[in-house]
């Protein structure tokens, strides 16, 4: 009996494919930049500025597609604004 493609498979086959640049989040929190080169069972093989790297597939956390940046933080979300907003707290009491 032969196995279906997993939808894992399918993903990684089109992003390599079509050499599309993705981000790759680990989970010790460090993200990479680059293409995927080749996959298989357990590794995936990257290619970033700084070179290849293979990269075992369970310390993947995430992998987006594109030039992915991380959404920006709404002022009252910043550091100085909450310490502004305590501030002002403390001077109404």
């Amino acid at each position: 009996m032969a196995l279906s493609p997993s939808v894992e498979d399918t993903f990684l086959q089109m992003l390599s494919r079509d050499k599309t640049t993705v981000s790759v989040f680990l989970k010790s929190g460090t993200r990479l930049t680059g293409k995927i080169e080749s996959f298989d069972r357990y590794t995936v093989w990257f290619e970033s500025p700084t070179g290849s790297q293979s990269i075992m597939k369970h310390a993947i956390a995430t992998v987006l597609p594109g030039g992915w940046k991380p959404p920006a933080r709404p002022a009252s979300d910043m550091p100085e604004a909450r310490e502004r907003q305590l501030n002002r707290l403390r001077i109404r009491k």
